[in-house]
């Protein structure tokens, strides 16, 4: 997305007490771990607050299984439209994008570009697409 001129923040939780040293100082993404979470699992940190407050047009969680401190990050953010893989009791996303548990993080990050650029370019081509254009059929989403 960063090829794309987006301005991309990143934010991961870490289930485990503390970050590694790699962890803290990682160059492109923010992470959070269990000891900075409150007693209820919400994440009491500056780093979530400092994430939370920025307004994102776009909020994806590629979280596989719901965890209370991500899901608290998603529901605290200011983000316009908020996209993502898990579907529980009182979600906060917008758009809900259904994969086999077996697919890989990869395979799902390009199924949220794909979506998201159906969604936001009317412009957007499907592979083929153009071909049964020029013969006069139409195609809708």
């Amino acid at each position: 997305m960063k090829k794309k001129n987006l301005d991309v923040h990143t934010i991961g939780y870490v289930d485990i007490k503390e970050l590694s040293v790699g962890l803290e100082q990682h160059p492109t993404t923010t992470f959070f771990s269990k000891k900075e979470l409150s007693w209820n699992g919400i994440p009491k940190s500056q780093k979530v607050a400092d994430f939370t407050e920025i307004r994102l047009d776009i909020l994806i969680d590629f979280t596989r299984r719901e965890l209370m401190p991500v899901r608290s990050v998603v529901a605290l953010s200011h983000a316009s439209f908020k996209v993502g893989f898990q579907n529980y009791y009182h979600n906060p996303f917008d758009f809900i994008l259904s994969v086999k548990e077996s697919e890989s993080l990869s395979y799902i990050i390009e199924q949220g570009k794909h979506y998201l650029m159906a969604i936001n370019n009317r412009h957007y081509q499907v592979a083929g697409e153009e071909d049964s254009k020029l013969k006069g059929d139409s195609t809708s989403i």
